[in-house]
């Protein structure tokens, strides 16, 4: 090899060394996000069994906080009933005028 090849290639002995350092360097940090790659696979296969109740206990708990239940309950509760003495004077489909007796 020649003498412009070998500073090319790192330098002298120092950069043989320092080419080194870095190559362990890179190593360690392989070896950390291997470890963190496999701590989180590990996660998803202790998951696995119970994915779908889990996407569909959150799904539930969504709902539920988005008032889905209280939209239920006032959506159904809506067509209130007439009292005795009310009369309807016009009605077209679900909607209903009605004159109220007080």
């Amino acid at each position: 090899m020649s003498e412009a090849e070998t500073e090319a290639a790192g330098g002298t002995n120092g950069g043989v060394e320092q080419l080194r350092r870095e190559l362990a360097r890179e190593r360690r940090e392989l070896a950390v996000t291997v470890d963190e790659l496999e701590r989180a696979v590990a996660v998803g296969r202790r998951l696995g069994k119970r994915r779908f109740a889990i996407v569909g206990g959150a799904l539930l708990l969504s709902f539920v906080l988005a008032g889905g239940v209280s939209a239920i309950v006032r959506g159904a509760m809506r067509r209130r009933r007439l009292r005795r003495r009310d009369t309807v004077v016009a009605r077209m489909g679900d909607l209903a005028l009605v004159r109220r007796v007080r």
